[in-house]
C-alpha cells in the first residue's frame, strides 16, 4: 500500500505563557490484514501513528528571542 497525500492532525498549547507545544500526528504506515473483514468484506487496515512534540519558548513582553 502506498500513503499518496497526509495533512498530519496538529495541536498547540501555551504552557506558563512562556513555552508553546506543538504535537503533531504523523503517520508511519498503514497494513492491510486479509484476515479479517468487515461485514461488506472490506479488508481491515490497521494504521501506525506517531506523535512529534516540538517546544519553542516564546518571546518575552518588550524583548526579543534570538536564535
Amino acid at each position: 500500500m502506498r500513503i499518496v497525500d497526509v495533512k498530519p492532525a496538529e495541536s498547540r498549547y501555551i504552557l506558563n505563557d512562556r513555552w508553546l507545544l506543538r504535537l503533531r500526528l504523523e503517520i508511519l504506515g498503514v497494513v492491510k490484514n486479509e484476515n479479517y473483514r468487515t461485514p461488506v468484506m472490506i479488508p481491515h487496515y490497521v494504521t501506525r501513528w506517531v506523535t512529534v512534540a516540538h517546544i519553542e519558548r516564546l518571546p518575552e513582553e518588550g524583548k526579543e528571542v534570538s536564535g
